[in-house]
């Protein structure tokens, strides 16, 4: 048993390094915890696609290819996710020749001719890519302006210096789709060039690196327009397919598409041919192995922070699997609710985690995601809150549970409800216990199951509160009580 000020002195080292490695970056991090084996997967000669919730471990395990000093392009999408299609794509594009120009120029070679005419060819490509980022999307600008001041009147636009009649009339209807072909011809000079570009690119990279392969790591490919990523996707397939180059990209999985049929042929990376798919979502559906995780966590934490404080010292009763049921699954939130549950520990010594801290600390923490989801969906923001109130209406205050059920047949007729579900999911207000199972009694249909966030939950006003807790089974292996939780009707809460 450790001392009281011992216990305290620990508990403000844990708290700290916490708080100084919530979010990773070049030089800090929480160690990345591998019970699936993905950090010798992620470091395999392979393409693999990332997917995990926000504050999963993607950035962290990408991390660990930077830990075992690989060659590397390193790109965070979020600082191009304002750049219009196709000018992402160019920038990216940029970014991998610019890095590569770098590269040879570094190169110590007795090759200089050789060297030279790399760097001229990398030159022109880079010239070339700049005059194509500032070439104007004439329609763009044309239309959208004549669609709100013209709409009834004939007009001449200038597309690219030629002279084209319209009826402005019809502008409503058609201008999304005459700005997408504006967009898509600059597309085409890009792929043009993708055959003269690669061999570029796969001589640079030899002359660099020899044998060596090259690693492209894209984090955050979510906060590309999902309708531009599989455009995305096929241009760096194609700019690497049979190289020694390897794409690592890390997203999250309702948010992306990688592969698409677009008129006659195929556009993107098809996962499991072209890529790998890597899963980073602990969710609650297996609360032993949840619980595993994180104390294996705790432990690397405690060793980080040069503490002899144990799991037993910090929690009481069921204090550490309501955290993890608060989580999510969601390794950034188990850590971010972790520090304000400390907060309690050092204020009131003497006093461990319990439920009750832990509910207490969701709830002050649910302001933070109302914010993050505001900021993330700001155009479905009112949409998914009324829905979000109709859940916690029907669910907390009519049924007086924590657990529902909705009919996977109805979310597959229904994808824009379905989206808002897993908008929900993703942010960590809804969190799903069992992605497959039948109500009881049973009507021969198959469900997803989700409880609401603990800090949802009202536990002042609540009364006969059954809250189901994931893998909670009878004497006979049965979930039948989360099996005959309350059903949602999505055509409800479209209505709502």
């Amino acid at each position: 048993m450790i001392d009281e000020e011992r216990l305290k002195d620990d508990l403000v080292k844990v708290r700290t390094y916490i708080e100084e490695n919530l979010r990773k970056t070049s030089t800090s991090g929480i160690p990345y915890i591998d019970l699936h084996d993905n950090k010798r997967s992620v470091l395999a000669k392979k393409n693999d696609i990332i997917f995990g919730r926000r504050g999963s471990g993607k950035s962290t395990l990408l991390g660990e290819l930077k830990k075992n000093k690989v060659n590397h392009i390193e790109m965070n999408l979020e600082n191009y996710k304002n750049i219009t299609f196709p000018n992402i794509i160019i920038k990216i594009l940029e970014e991998i020749f610019e890095y590569i120009k770098n590269g040879v120029k570094k190169r110590i070679t007795i090759h200089i001719f050789k060297k030279a005419k790399l760097l001229k060819d990398l030159k022109a490509i880079l010239d070339e890519l700049g005059k194509l980022y500032q070439e104007e999307d004439s329609y763009v600008s044309s239309l959208t302006h004549m669609s709100t001041s013209e709409k009834h009147k004939g007009a001449n636009i200038k597309v690219n210096g030629i002279n084209a009649s319209a009826d402005i009339s019809t502008l409503d209807k058609s201008e999304q789709t005459l700005s997408r072909e504006m967009q898509f011809a600059k597309l085409d000079k890009i792929r043009k060039n993708l055959i003269s570009y690669k061999n570029v690119l796969t001589l640079s990279y030899k002359f660099i690196y020899i044998d060596k392969p090259l690693y492209i790591l894209l984090d955050d490919f979510y906060f590309i327009r999902i309708d531009s990523q599989p455009y995305l996707a096929d241009v760096l397939h194609v700019l690497t397919k049979d190289t020694n180059i390897y794409k690592k990209i890390a997203s999250i999985k309702h948010r992306s598409i990688f592969y698409i049929k677009d008129k006659d042929t195929y556009q993107g990376i098809e996962i499991g041919h072209d890529a790998i798919e890597i899963d980073l979502d602990y969710s609650l559906e297996d609360m032993d192995l949840l619980m595993k995780f994180y104390s294996q966590l705790l432990i690397e934490i405690f060793r980080a922070a040069h503490v002899s404080i144990t799991e037993n010292d910090m929690f009481g009763g069921a204090g550490l699997k309501q955290l993890c049921i608060a989580s999510g699954g969601v390794t950034r939130d188990f850590l971010m609710l972790l520090s304000k549950c400390i907060n309690e520990m050092i204020v009131n010594p003497g006093q461990k985690i319990g439920k009750e801290i832990v509910n207490s600390q969701s709830a002050a923490y649910m302001t933070n995601k109302f914010q993050s989801l505001e900021q993330e969906v700001s155009k479905n923001y009112e949409r998914l809150e009324r829905y979000l109130n109709y859940l916690k209406d029907e669910v907390l205050n009519k049924e007086r549970t924590n657990c529902f059920l909705i009919d996977k047949g109805e979310l597959d007729r229904n994808p824009e409800e379905k989206n808002a579900i897993r908008d929900l999911f993703d942010m960590r207000f809804i969190h799903l216990i069992d992605k497959n199972t039948s109500s009881a009694p049973s009507d021969g249909k198959h469900y997803e199951a989700y409880i609401l966030d603990v800090g949802l939950y009202d536990f002042t006003r609540l009364r006969k509160f059954d809250q189901i807790e994931p893998g909670n089974k009878d004497d006979k292996s049965r979930k039948d009580k989360m099996r005959a939780s309350p059903k949602i009707s999505l055509e409800a809460m479209k209505s709502s």
